[in-house]
């Protein structure tokens, strides 16, 4: 049957006149079985004898006498799921078509069920699995409810078949079968969803009722959270039994799923239906199913069971914007406003540069103070308390400033793009205009930045005009207000990266990187990935970590730390000093001090918040690798104690799911190959490259701007403070402290419910 054969291109294959004619009739016939199994009692309606569909001989001829699947079966149930909508102008074309199919041997007996009738099924058959049905049902979840139903029928007779009412057949059921001489199942396309995952439109089991009681238990024991945040749990799930059968592989035969032109619902407005993967074609047909040479069936759903979604007015909306993209909404972080705590009457508002200056002098850090402390061979008040006298002996003493505080609930997405991953197939770069639009004022980073655009990735660029326009949608006001505050843009830029992972989740990459690798080697897995910095190294104290390529799940914990303590410090213009005293009692203060620059929104506040984030010590070596603290008891109550500003079900007691999936850091090595590359030691893959010869075009952009766009695009080390306080003065616009802190909650169930799914989901692919 040429028409129907995969090799050909999709368009060619669904305007095919005879294949039209063939899908037509189909869908008729099919239509007409429901029809009359609906028409009876509440009781099962039995149409006898139907092949589904009934079609003409000369669009398909099987050799019947390959039916060694049906050697001495006499009666074959046939389950199908009856939705309670059913088209009256449907009815009325094909209430004529009634048709029976007379093999020698086989007799067809379809059971089309409704919910209702589904009910009085389990009673006589499957009782065990009555709550379960009953249960999902008032939870408004027919895909699951059917599947229990799929299973529990599908385990009652030696042979029996289950097929999807919305999937017609386009060759005769019984020559389908014949064809096979085993059991029958259907691979998912392998570029939406692996290559471990079936898909359950239609299911043919022969001397295999254990698989379909296996099914059974599957969906009795697992918890309703994971069932619907991973839509692969069923799918790999039944890969994994199957895989896992100690029969031959001639027990199974796997036709194949292939989905042209099928795009995720988050590339289109969504669908009617409000499924999580939605059909692009115009004929309503998303999938056809094939087993290489010849096509068997059309499917509406490239997966099944399919995942439906709540209702958009359900969802938690951006902070401060009324419009918002359909298509993101289900994907994204959001936050909400809470309550604000007042400081204590007892509490000083003094930042601690502020009392320094007056108990010791306004001079707080002497030049030789400040000379002694940049040491980076390693510096603390015991080697320079000589010349540091004051500063050591209060900088510890001093109690912190107080400030009213607001809470901000963080809530996490509970879908994700993938379900396969933690972290979004989306790459998020920024600079202060687009590096597309003048390829000859930027001739390298053009050139880089198109090594992400073509990654296979979701790109998404952001402008300075962008950057504001984000931050004022999705975080409240301090959030902006730290962000003006800062005058370097490399600072500003941090800050974003930050904001826009946490909302989005994907990888953050600088415009002068270079990919080197597919993106889909991040393991499935991991929720956090960065390169460990350099700075801390000679002292045994390496724990900043590059912020120049970042790999977060969204809503992750580290991410709402880090950016509340950004702002924080920010809006009430932090300087070294008191960044040192958020150490105490025992501060490293050489990099501290010869890396200060480091410390307001870059690489070393990012590291010291992940040690936070995990209950340590805030300069805690850290080493590449992944970093496991659940396994450790010591550990582990560290990181449950770091984590409580992540809430989550009473019922949920392991901290570990706080903390979305695993956390990795990438080897840097400077002198990797003639350039700056970072590693994923694990897969010993080389992810990306930067500092490549010749390469930088900003040097350029300097040395030709006018003085006002040379004082906006300044490096940042420029603030550094050779002698003295760092963030005295450059680092700020301006010398108003707001008094005032931001406090971020993360809602952590969405996060909790997402790491007991991929717990599940990756002991399902083992």
């Amino acid at each position: 049957m040429d028409e129907a054969s995969p090799q050909r291109s999709p368009g060619n294959w669904f305007t095919s006149k005879s294949t039209l004619l063939f899908t037509a009739i189909s869908i008729l016939t099919l239509s007409a079985a429901l029809h009359y199994t609906r028409s009876g009692d509440a009781a099962p309606f039995f149409l006898n004898s139907l092949s589904i569909p009934s079609v003409a001989n000369d669009i398909y001829s099987a050799e019947l006498h390959h039916r060694r699947l049906l050697d001495d079966i006499e009666t074959v149930p046939v389950y199908i799921h009856l939705p309670e909508r059913t088209s009256l102008t449907v009815k009325k074309q094909i209430h004529g078509l009634q048709q029976t199919i007379e093999t020698d041997k086989v007799r067809f007996q379809v059971h089309a069920l409704t919910l209702d009738q589904q009910q009085s099924f389990f009673q006589q058959n499957c009782h065990e699995a009555t709550a379960r049905f009953d249960e999902f049902v008032a939870q408004d979840q027919e895909f699951l409810a059917v599947e229990v139903f799929k299973w529990c029928a599908l385990s009652q007779a030696d042979v029996s078949v289950y097929m999807d009412a919305a999937s017609p057949l386009l060759q005769r059921l019984h020559d389908t079968i014949a064809r096979a001489d085993s059991s029958i199942l259907v691979r998912a396309d392998e570029e939406l969803f692996g290559k471990d995952a079936i898909t359950t439109g239609l299911v043919v089991l022969r001397q295999q009722r254990d698989i379909a009681q296996q099914m059974l238990k599957v969906l009795l024991d697992t918890s309703l959270d994971t069932l619907l945040i991973s839509p692969l749990h069923i799918p790999k799930m039944l890969f994994k039994l199957i895989d896992g059968e100690k029969s031959t592989e001639q027990s199974w035969t796997f036709l194949k799923s292939s989905c042209p032109k099928m795009h995720r619902s988050t590339n289109k407005e969504l669908s009617n239906d409000r499924l999580l993967y939605d059909c692009p074609m115009g004929t309503g047909f998303c999938c056809y199913i094939h087993d290489g040479t010849e096509t068997v069936s059309v499917s509406r759903y490239p997966l099944l069971p399919v995942v439906r979604i709540p209702e958009i007015s359900s969802l938690p909306k951006p902070l401060n914007s009324n419009s918002w993209s359909e298509n993101e909404l289900l994907y994204i972080t959001t936050l909400k406003e809470g309550n604000t705590q007042k400081k204590s009457e007892q509490g000083s508002d003094l930042t601690i540069y502020e009392k320094l200056q007056k108990q010791c002098s306004p001079k707080v850090l002497e030049t030789a103070c400040s000379k002694c402390l940049r040491d980076k061979a390693g510096a603390d008040c015991k080697s320079c308390g000589a010349v540091c006298k004051c500063f050591c002996a209060k900088l510890c003493t001093l109690d912190p400033p107080e400030f009213d505080t607001t809470t901000y609930y963080i809530t996490p997405p509970v879908y994700a793009r993938d379900s396969r991953r933690l972290i979004p197939r989306i790459v998020h770069q920024t600079w202060f205009e687009p590096l597309q639009d003048d390829r000859e004022k930027y001739p390298n980073m053009s050139r880089l930045t198109e090594s992400f655009r073509k990654s296979g990735w979701e790109y998404k660029f952001y402008s300075d005009e962008d950057s504001v326009v984000f931050l004022d949608a999705h975080f409240p006001p301090a959030v902006r207000e730290a962000y003006d505050a800062l005058n370097p843009g490399a600072f500003k830029a941090d800050l974003f990266r930050y904001c826009v992972l946490l909302i989005y989740g994907g990888v953050y990459a600088d415009v002068d990187i270079l990919l080197e690798t597919s993106l889909d080697s991040i393991p499935h897995d991991v929720g956090f990935m960065v390169p460990l910095d350099e700075p801390g190294k000679p002292v045994d104290h390496q724990m900043c970590l590059w912020n120049g390529l970042m790999a977060v799940a969204p809503g992750h914990p580290i991410l709402a730390k880090v950016i509340e303590t950004v702002v924080n410090q920010v809006r009430n213009r932090y300087t070294s000093v008191d960044v040192d005293a958020t150490f105490c009692p025992d501060p490293e203060l050489s990099i501290l001090h010869a890396f200060d620059t480091l410390w307001t929104s870059g690489p070393c506040s990012l590291g010291s918040t992940l040690n936070r984030v995990l209950g340590r010590h805030g300069q805690e070596p850290l080493s590449p690798g992944e970093i496991n603290p659940w396994n450790d008891p010591a550990e582990r109550q560290k990181a449950s104690d770091g984590t409580s500003f992540v809430t989550v079900g009473t019922e949920d007691h392991d901290p570990s799911y706080r903390v979305p999936g695993r956390i990795v850091l990438l080897n840097q090595n400077k002198w990797d190959m003639g350039a700056h590359r970072f590693t994923l030691m694990e897969s010993n893959v080389v992810i990306a490259a930067t500092d490549l010869p010749d390469s930088n075009d900003r040097e350029k952009l300097v040395e030709d701007d006018n003085e006002n766009d040379a004082k906006a695009h300044e490096h940042y080390s420029k603030t550094h403070a050779t002698v003295g306080v760092y963030g005295v003065e450059h680092l700020y616009a301006d010398k108003q402290r707001a008094r005032h802190n931001i406090r971020f909650v993360v809602e952590g169930e969405n996060v909790a419910r997402k790491s007991r799914a991929l717990a599940t989901l990756g002991a399902a692919t083992k």
